[in-house]
């Protein structure tokens, strides 16, 4: 007599474990949605953007969730750093699309973008109704989480540092001068107005700098071992279902928009073209936007700068993101002549942003796992970590000097804020460092006082 099987299937996993299908379903949809609350959370206490979230994720994803190696994660790092277009965005498409493929890569970009992209459309919306008692409120608690990312990006700089001096003596000198270096090169000290403190690069310039001092250390050593590589035409379909996927996905969100209001269609199309070209990070694409939006007459420029780029300023996530879906917003409202136009708007400009920066990160991130191996791409995942430590720090001042505009919006003397963010920051370090501290809740601690420490001196 033969046995019946059981009905649920089987499989077999890398590793050789025969596991129950159902299971294995079960398993990787936990994942996921581990994965996409990790980037949830990351968005939603994400204060400074762009680069400054680099330690920030790898802490997440790296080290506590365990989604991604750390070669896998610096890899996503160096494609994100070279593309236009929001960084965090970028780097979680890159882990999502590791672990899950193209619906991975989808959602975990939406996941890391929605909330301060949400916030921002929301306040904008509201900000009329609640006055500026909101706006107060999110001031305070970005100088106390201004001053905790300071200390992550403090922190980043020192782990570098500290894995280099495991390689060699020599390579740790060489990593400190480098992010020395690439720290007074982008001009921190340039508002002093001393001479030999006035050169200043962007992070595009470094960048560019680093990427061709990689290339012509390589030139010999390509030379030398004549690399030929041969693309297949499973890594072109490849390259084209990662393109197809975010032009689809921009394109469905987008429709809604074109058809309540049919002038959104310009809007759409020079979102796109603003995101494909947002080099230098927020203040960059600030540049663009009122080139796209205001001085064409798009959006009113008071609503603009008086409203948007405040609150863009001061919530977490990408200043791309927030400004493309606020101007959204804007757009609807006033073509539109009503909320809803508006919130459909800026569902539109939203996806457009996610979609613009994934997209473009795909193809880099396609030619790097292509040529993988080449001596260039070697040399570049060599020093990029030391150069990003370099500009962090360059970031800290940036945190700083934001802190002072909050302070001085909501009236507290400059002095104070300086001295509290520095004690914040070495408070934070003590959190993380001997009282081993996780991220998020030292994180909630240092808001929480910012906001009590604030709101006291207010009152005084």
């Amino acid at each position: 007599m033969k046995k019946r099987g059981n009905a649920m299937n089987t499989v077999q996993t890398t590793d050789g474990t025969i596991v129950e299908q159902g299971t294995k379903e079960i398993s990787i949809n936990s994942k996921i949605i581990r994965l996409l609350g990790s980037m949830l959370k990351i968005g939603v206490v994400g204060f400074g953007g762009g680069s400054a979230l680099i330690p920030i994720i790898e802490q997440e994803v790296v080290h506590e969730q365990k989604i991604v190696s750390k070669m896998e994660y610096e890899e996503d790092v160096v494609a994100a750093c070279v593309t236009p277009g929001a960084l965090p965005v970028e780097i979680a498409s890159g882990i999502g699309y590791r672990r899950f493929g193209i619906a991975g890569m989808l959602l975990s970009a939406i996941a890391m973008a929605l909330p301060g992209a949400l916030l921002t459309v929301l306040i904008v919306s509201a900000l009329s109704e609640t006055g500026e008692g909101t706006f107060t409120f999110v001031r305070m608690l970005s100088i106390g989480l201004g001053a905790f990312i300071a200390t992550l990006l403090i922190e980043y700089a020192l782990k570098t540092v500290k894995t280099a001096k495991l390689e060699s003596k020599k390579h740790e000198i060489e990593v400190i001068g480098l992010i020395i270096l690439v720290f007074l090169a982008t001009g921190p000290f340039a508002f002093t107005g001393i001479p030999f403190l006035q050169i200043k690069l962007s992070t595009v310039q470094i960048l560019a700098i680093t990427f061709i001092g990689c290339f012509l250390a390589s030139l010999k050593d390509e030379k030398s071992e004549t690399v030929k590589r041969r693309i297949s035409l499973k890594q072109y379909l490849e390259l084209g279902r990662l393109t197809v996927s975010w032009i689809a996905f921009a394109g469905l969100l987008s429709i809604p928009a074109i058809l309540l209001l049919p002038e959104s269609i310009v809007y759409s199309l020079n979102g796109f073209l603003s995101s494909l070209l947002s080099f230098g990070g927020g203040d960059a694409y600030l540049s663009i936007a009122d080139g796209m939006f205001v001085s064409s007459g798009m959006v009113d420029s008071t609503a603009f700068y008086g409203t948007l780029v405040p609150v863009a300023n001061v919530l977490p996530g990408s200043i791309l993101c927030k400004i493309l879906a606020g101007t959204g917003y804007l757009v609807g409202l006033e073509k539109g002549g009503s909320v809803a136009i508006g919130l459909v708007v800026a569902i539109s400009g939203f996806a457009i942003s996610v979609a613009a920066s994934g997209m473009i990160f795909s193809i880099v991130c396609w030619i790097f796992r292509t040529f993988k191996g080449v001596c260039v791409f070697c040399r570049i995942s060599r020093w990029i970590r030391p150069v990003i430590s370099g500009l962090l720090l360059n970031v800290v001042v940036v945190m700083v000097r934001t802190n002072q505009t909050n302070g001085d919006a909501i009236q507290t003397p400059f002095p104070f804020v300086l001295i509290f963010t520095g004690a914040l920051i070495i408070f934070n370090l003590y959190l993380l460092k001997k009282k081993k501290m996780g991220n998020f809740p030292a994180m909630a601690v240092s808001g929480t006082i910012g906001v009590v420490s604030l709101f006291l001196v207010g009152l005084l």
